[in-house]
C-alpha cells in the first residue's frame, strides 16, 4: 500500500512540476520591483525607514495643492513611482491623485529607462529634490517645508 501511495505522490509531483514549468512566468524584474515596493511601504508604515517617526499629515485644499505642486516643480522635485505600489498611490492621493501630480511624477512602469538612469535607490516612491534623494516624511506639507514652498 505504501508503494502505491508513493507512486501516486510521485506522479502528482511530476505533473505539478511540469505545470509550473509550462505556466507563463511574470517578468522577474517587475516582480522584484513590486516586492521591494511592498517591503518599503511596510517599513514606512512601521516607521523603520531612517528611524523616523510618522507625524500627522497636514491637510491642504485642492487649490493649495495645485499651487504647491507648481512650486515643487519649480524647486526641482521629482517623484518616481509605480501605480502598482501602495505607498506611491497613497502619496499621489495626498496631492489629489496621479493627474494632479503629473508635473512632478514619473511612472516607472512606463518610463523604465528614465527611472533606471535617474533614480538613486531601487525603491519607489523615491523623491528627489534637485537630483538629491529626499528621505523625509512623504506628504504635501513636509515637502513644502523642505523646499520652502508655501501653501
Amino acid at each position: 500500500m505504501s508503494k502505491t501511495i508513493l507512486a501516486v505522490l510521485s506522479g502528482l509531483f511530476i505533473i505539478g512540476g511540469s505545470l509550473y514549468l509550462t505556466a507563463p512566468q511574470e517578468d522577474s524584474e517587475t516582480m522584484r520591483e513590486e516586492e521591494l515596493a511592498v517591503e518599503r511601504s511596510e517599513k514606512e508604515e512601521k516607521g523603520e525607514i531612517l528611524g523616523e517617526e510618522k507625524e500627522e499629515a497636514e491637510e491642504v485644499s485642492d487649490y493649495e495643492k495645485e499651487d504647491l505642486i507648481g512650486c515643487l516643480a519649480e524647486r526641482g522635485v521629482v517623484i518616481y513611482g509605480s501605480k502598482t505600489c501602495p505607498a506611491c498611490a497613497h502619496l499621489a492621493e495626498s496631492f489629489g491623485g496621479y493627474e494632479a501630480v503629473e508635473k512632478i511624477y514619473v511612472e516607472c512602469t512606463q518610463e523604465r529607462e528614465r527611472c533606471n538612469k535617474e533614480k538613486v535607490t531601487g525603491f519607489v516612491p523615491e523623491i528627489q529634490i534637485k537630483e538629491k534623494l529626499y528621505e523625509g516624511q512623504r506628504d504635501p506639507a513636509s515637502l513644502a517645508r523642505e523646499t520652502g514652498c508655501e501653501f
